[in-house]
Order: structure tokens, then sequence, then C-alpha cells
């Protein structure tokens, strides 16, 4: 699973010296970003993501109504193959602002 953006709900102080210039919103709604802000590097590669108190984890959160999911292809694929390209891949919440930009639909301009 490649996450690519989060909502932060704590370190918010840290995360905005480590994203110092941006907006809240632009914090961590790329993947880059996302790393930056929460400083994730290759040394947290093979890190135990479901370990509570672990140096980062995944925790619950309160449930996403199914009405609010969108899902549509993965961004950045423009030279990737059919059906690869068009499989939605992607999933988010409609209209939630930390989300990162919406993918490229097949056919689009600058597809």
């Amino acid at each position: 699973v490649l996450v690519r953006a989060l909502a932060p709900d704590e370190g918010e102080g840290v995360m905005a010296a480590r994203r110092a210039g941006r907006r809240r919103a632009e914090w961590t709604n790329g993947p880059a970003k996302l790393a930056q802000a929460m400083a994730i590097d290759g040394a947290l590669n093979g890190a135990n993501l479901f370990r509570p108190g672990g140096v980062i984890w995944i925790e619950a959160a309160p449930p996403v109504p199914a009405a609010a999911v969108r899902t549509g292809p993965r961004v950045g694929l423009g030279r990737t193959p059919e059906p690869w390209r068009s499989i939605e891949w992607r999933y988010w919440i409609a209209d939630h602002p930390f989300v990162s930009a919406p993918p490229l639909r097949v056919g689009d301009a600058n597809d």
C-alpha cells in the first residue's frame, strides 16, 4: 500500500517546522511531503506499522461513510500500458483537504 496523504492529528508543531513556509493542507498531501513532514526515510524500511508505540504506526480511525469514498487510477502512470493504467488502485475521501491532486483520467489534457 502506498499512503499518499494523511490528516495530521498529532505532532503538528513538528510537521510545521519540517514543512516550513507551507500551508497546513500542504504538509502531508503527497507521498514525498508526508515523508518529509514525518521524517520517514529508508531507515524505516521494514518497520512494523501495526505495533503501537513503535517508531511509526497506523492507528484505527473513525470509519468513513462509503458514500464519501472515491476511487481512481494511480497518479503518475501516464506511460503505463493498459489495463494497468486505468485500474482504480487509488482510494480517497471526497473533498478532503489533505488529499493529493486528483489523478488525470485517460484522455485528459497533459496525459
